[in-house]
């Protein structure tokens, strides 16, 4: 009897390796409360300055590998612009990253806005900062801050994988 629970205890669980894929970030300084993300990872509102910020990721089956601009024109496509975005290069994480700052008009709505993208571990972290023209410059230090918080953190982990799992893959 011992020796056939020890065979199915065996063969009953068996040891998988996955990749944990995580990241952290620190919540905004300053009067930044935590709201509804929809389809993002994160997102904060400053009801002061009417501003927003989004964090989203993209990874595994989701990560498309293309150029860091490539992905920021991806976020600012509905935005209609008189003047030229501004772009800029970063190190987040130890990896480069590329802002784009452009104000324009969305729905009918002035906006003023700053957007990252970066890639790292076949993931794309997209951050966005989006407000009016005339409070911009109130919040994007903390968003600034915000970014430089940023830090993935990878690993294989050994996960037991019960029978009724597996037997159904």
């Amino acid at each position: 009897m011992t020796i056939a629970f020890t065979l199915l205890t065996g063969f009953g669980c068996a040891k998988k390796q996955v990749r944990l894929e995580r990241y952290q970030v620190d919540k905004p300084k300053g009067d930044w409360k935590p709201v509804k993300s929809g389809s993002a990872d994160y997102a904060w509102y400053n009801s002061d300055i009417g501003a927003t910020i989004y964090i989203d990721s993209n990874c595994g089956q989701k990560f498309e590998d293309r150029s860091l601009r490539d992905s920021l024109q991806s976020l600012t496509v509905g935005i209609r612009t008189s003047t030229e975005p501004i772009e800029r290069e970063l190190f987040l994480d130890g990896r480069e990253a590329r802002m784009l700052q452009t104000k324009g008009n969305l729905d009918g709505v002035d906006i003023q806005m700053a957007a990252v993208a970066l890639s790292k571990h076949q993931c794309l972290f997209d951050f966005v900062y989006v407000t009016r023209p005339e409070t911009f410059a109130d919040g994007f230090s903390d968003f600034n801050q915000l970014l430089y918080t940023f830090k993935t953190r990878t690993g294989w982990s050994d996960v037991l994988e019960s029978p009724s799992k597996r037997d159904s893959q």
